[in-house]
């Protein structure tokens, strides 16, 4: 199970192009009340969901061994060993012939 946990959340703002003139201040104050509400609301609903964490995908059969976590930037890395004991739902439906193939990952 993999859970998360969020410790801050922006939403930037940027005036691309105005036919009203400089309009700057109002530019800064939708930020600010952006990062309120960022802060307030999206942030917490962000961690509660992330709190219950969700499943790795696996193969039937499949079982994580070691996994180890590693955060880098931009992007975390899930490494771990596996050890494969196969079940009747892995294989070829429980045929006899499923019983004496290998299987190669």
């Amino acid at each position: 199970m993999v859970t998360l946990f969020f410790v801050s959340f922006r939403i930037n703002v940027h005036l691309v192009n105005s036919s009203i003139g400089d309009i700057s201040i109002d530019v800064k104050l939708l930020q600010i009340a952006l990062d309120v509400f960022a802060d307030t609301i999206i942030l917490k609903q962000l961690n509660e969901i992330g709190e219950k964490g969700f499943p790795l995908p696996v193969v039937d059969g499949v079982q994580l061994v070691n996994p180890e976590v590693t955060r880098g930037q931009n992007f975390n890395l899930i490494a771990t060993d596996f050890k494969y004991a196969p079940t009747k739902k892995a294989g070829l439906r429980g045929s006899e012939e499923a019983k004496n193939n290998i299987i190669v990952f």
